[in-house]
């Protein structure tokens, strides 16, 4: 994010992932446990988190307007598998570099090299 006089910027580069909050995602990867959702069902939010979804390789479209859950063992109890997100994120462009460094560095930020 940016700053312009003390206010912060919210700074979207087309292409790059995530842009979405976490949490969002989370849910909606849980709802789509349940079964297909349809695009008609899902408001813009939704819409966005499914969208970070797909980018991911966590979700695929089962038929042109409905949308699951690409790997079944992706929600274990209700819960998403962190190992499972993990694999999925280290396939992102740019991902398993950014997983490293936060492992070496928990702290690290955006703007971290």
């Amino acid at each position: 994010m940016g700053r312009l006089f003390g206010a912060r910027l919210r700074i979207r580069t087309k292409g790059v992932f995530p842009q979405e909050p976490a949490r969002p995602c989370a849910a909606m990867l849980i709802r789509l446990a349940a079964g297909p959702l349809s695009l008609s069902v899902l408001n813009r939010y939704e819409r966005d988190s499914l969208r970070q979804l797909l980018t991911l390789g966590a979700v695929e479209a089962d038929t042109k307007e409905t949308f699951r859950i690409a790997r079944d063992e992706l929600i274990v109890d209700g819960e998403v598998s962190p190992v499972i997100l993990s694999d999925l994120l280290r396939n992102v462009p740019g991902g398993s570099e950014a997983m490293d460094m936060l492992i070496e560095n928990p702290g690290a930020t955006p703007n971290a090299t």
